[in-house]
């Protein structure tokens, strides 16, 4: 099950935009409503065997080894260990010349990834949900 089907997918609405800034004239853009908010990961993939592999999708124009993750996507990713995959795609801009993005897969990030040495940074939040 895939909760993106991305911006092909997306609802087409009307945007008006302020008038003195970009002129008297309404634009029809796509806008892509992100289905996956709250799920904890972008797919999940249930063989016969029922055994469900949550994956989680990051990506870069180029190559960039940061990303950023929210909590339910932390917390999925903890509780589910092995069953769990971090997708890091680098260098999209390669498709544009028909090339192949950088691809970086991670079994269990959580294990392997989530401690000070491996973070940037971090933003906690104290006494609340």
């Amino acid at each position: 099950e895939w909760y993106n089907q991305g911006f092909q997918d997306a609802a087409e609405r009307i945007v008006f935009f302020d008038l003195q800034k970009y002129g008297s004239y309404g634009e029809r853009v796509k806008v892509w409503d992100d289905q996956s908010v709250g799920k904890g990961c972008d797919i999940v993939v249930t063989p016969d065997n029922g055994d469900s592999i949550m994956i989680e999708v990051k990506s870069s124009r180029r190559s960039y080894p940061y990303f950023s993750m929210t909590s339910v996507e932390m917390q999925e990713m903890e509780l589910k260990g092995d069953q769990y995959v971090l997708i890091k795609l680098n260098n999209l801009e390669k498709l544009l010349q028909d090339g192949s993005p950088d691809i970086i897969a991670i079994i269990n990030p959580y294990e392997k990834l989530f401690h000070p040495k491996h973070m940037k940074d971090a933003t906690f939040i104290i006494g609340g949900k």
